[in-house]
C-alpha cells in the first residue's frame, strides 16, 4: 500500500508504511509511534550545542509515556514536572526524583508533600506565600531546594 502522506514528512522522521500497518494491526488506533533513535539523536545534537554546565530538563507534560521518559533518563536528562502523575511517570521510568524540578502555579500542600516524600530535587515557588508555606511544611532546610519564580512587572 502506498502512502500519499509520508512524502510530506522529512526523511529522518519518516516511518515505513509497512511498519505503520504492522503497528496498526497490533495496537488499537489511533496510536503514537516514536523512534527512539530520533529522540537520542536530537538529544545528542542539543547536548553538543550547549555548555556542559547547562542542565537540560525534559518536560514530562509533553509526553509522559514511560518509554519516552526512560530514553531521556538514559541520556541523562533532568525532568520538568508539574503534577504527581508526572512524578510517577519519572519514577516509573526508573529515574530519581532528585532529577526533578516541580514547576507550576497551582501546587497544593499534597503536591508539596509528594515532592518532599519522594525526594524531588527542586520546587519552583510562584509566590512569597508559597515560599512561606514550604518553610512551614518542611522547616528550614528540611525539604527540597526552593527556587522563586518572579514577575517584576
Amino acid at each position: 500500500m502506498e502512502s500519499k502522506y509520508l512524502d510530506l514528512v522529512p526523511k529522518d522522521l519518516a516511518v515505513d508504511d509497512e511498519v505503520i500497518l504492522h503497528c496498526a494491526g497490533k495496537f488499537k488506533t489511533p496510536f503514537y509511534l516514536y523512534d527512539e533513535g530520533v529522540l537520542r539523536r536530537r538529544w545528542e545534537l542539543l547536548r553538543a550545542a550547549l555548555p556542559k554546565e547547562v542542565e537540560i530538563l525534559y518536560s514530562v507534560k509533553a509526553n509522559p509515556c514511560l518509554g519516552v521518559v526512560k530514553v531521556f533518563r538514559e541520556v541523562g536528562a533532568g525532568f520538568d514536572i508539574s503534577s504527581e502523575g508526572e512524578l510517577n511517570a519519572v519514577l516509573g521510568a526508573g529515574a530519581s526524583a532528585k532529577r526533578c524540578v516541580w514547576i507550576g502555579p497551582a501546587k497544593s500542600r499534597e503536591d508539596h508533600a509528594a515532592a518532599h516524600g519522594e525526594g524531588v530535587g527542586v520546587i519552583v515557588a510562584d509566590s512569597c506565600g508559597e515560599v512561606r508555606r514550604l518553610i512551614e511544611e518542611f522547616g528550614n532546610g528540611g525539604g527540597p531546594l526552593v527556587a522563586l519564580r518572579i514577575n517584576p512587572g
